[in-house]
């Protein structure tokens, strides 16, 4: 096993509330600079959990056209406790390692050890690499801000509510004073002096940051009557309200989307899904936003729901045959399950193939067509 020199790790793709690895005082590594014939480094830093906790996270991709056993091992400074963590990573495909923290401390090494294999037993050795993590004091501090935020309920004062991004979105609202928003575990609400603005946790299904530095906005999506709408909030630049505050925003929403799978309200309502409540949520969540981006204004209801097989699949006949491939392996393989899902929209009946493909993290990506007729995709 060869053993390479170890890195700074530096994150380079953002994910929702996660600081970045610092560069290491000796230069700019990259995770380029990550010698390795068969993993790569996609990301890494820390996020701010939903238990109030920190974690270190580390995004790793095989390289390879082979599945590989990777374990990784972080050892953070006292008083934290080290972690080890062994994955599966199937071939071109990313692992997402973890290791919690009771608390982060500046300018000192997080060192990381990544040990590949070629076996579920763990005896074909590969390679051995290293890296380490760094984070500096503003990184700190602002963690613990995002912490803080994960404690609900949260009040932010001087925020603006739209229904929409507009033009006063993208120039920071200067006009505005905004009001204030409360984030409870029984969801959202925003009062002004004319307007109050409540969304239940059961009708929220997605929270992001998204615009650059002044002109940045937290958009939450949520769903209302079967229809799908959208919720911009900006902190009012009148109010020297920065933009910082919509870290602690997403941090406090993304802790309230956690906890929705507790709520009663968020149970099961379709029959004959192989799903659990969770992702049928998430389920409903991708067809509803499916219908949005064709246009449409109808509210959905679903009713019912079949498992389905490769051969009768629309989408599946259109493939070329090295994709078939791959499917037919993941459909055998139990990585893959195709529903038909049935509910009306605006009152006539409608249907969607849905599949379900397990990633390598172990959680479970989705994909949908709306069928025109049966076994027919719609145009969209």
């Amino acid at each position: 096993m060869g053993i390479s020199r170890p890195h700074a790790l530096v994150f380079v793709t953002a994910l929702a509330s996660v600081l970045p690895a610092a560069a290491s005082r000796g230069g700019r590594a990259t995770p380029d600079d990550f010698h390795s014939q068969s993993v790569g480094i996609t990301a890494g830093g820390v996020i701010a959990g939903p238990d109030s906790r920190a974690k270190l996270v580390l995004t790793l991709a095989n390289k390879t056209d082979r599945a590989l056993w990777l374990v990784v091992r972080f050892a953070p400074p006292p008083p934290n406790q080290a972690c080890e963590e062994t994955q599966r990573l199937e071939p071109k495909q990313d692992g997402h390692f973890t290791c919690a923290q009771d608390s982060l401390v500046a300018d000192v090494d997080y060192p990381v050890t990544i040990a590949v294999f070629g076996d579920s037993g763990l005896t074909e050795a590969m390679e051995t690499n290293a890296t380490h993590m760094r984070f500096g004091k503003k990184d700190v501090k602002r963690l613990g801000e995002w912490l803080q935020a994960t404690r609900l309920p949260q009040t932010y004062e001087n925020v603006i509510l739209k229904d929409k991004v507009g033009l006063g979105t993208l120039f920071g609202n200067l006009g505005s004073a905004g009001g204030r928003l409360v984030v409870a575990p029984e969801g959202l609400e925003h009062v002004t002096k004319n307007r109050t603005v409540k969304v239940a946790a059961p009708q929220i299904r997605g929270v992001a940051v998204q615009g650059v530095g002044e002109r940045a906005w937290v958009r939450v999506e949520y769903e209302d009557a079967g229809v799908m709408k959208t919720l911009v909030l900006q902190g009012s630049a009148a109010k020297g309200q920065g933009p910082q505050v919509l870290d602690q925003i997403n941090a406090s929403i993304q802790t309230l989307l956690s906890h929705r799978e507790k709520s009663p309200a968020s149970a099961a309502v379709v029959v004959g899904s192989a799903a659990d409540a969770t992702l049928q949520a998430d389920i409903r969540t991708a067809l509803l936003k499916l219908e949005a981006r064709a246009g449409s204004n109808c509210e959905v209801k679903l009713h019912s729901a079949e498992p389905g097989t490769a051969d009768r699949s629309a989408r599946y006949a259109k493939m070329s045959p090295e994709d078939r491939k791959g499917m037919d392996d993941a459909f055998q393989g139990d990585r893959l399950r195709i529903e038909t899902w049935r509910g009306t929209s605006c009152g006539a009946p409608v249907a969607y193939e849905v599949w379900l493909l397990r990633s390598a993290d172990g959680g479970t990506d989705i994909s949908a067509t709306r069928l025109e007729t049966e076994g027919t995709p719609a145009n969209r």
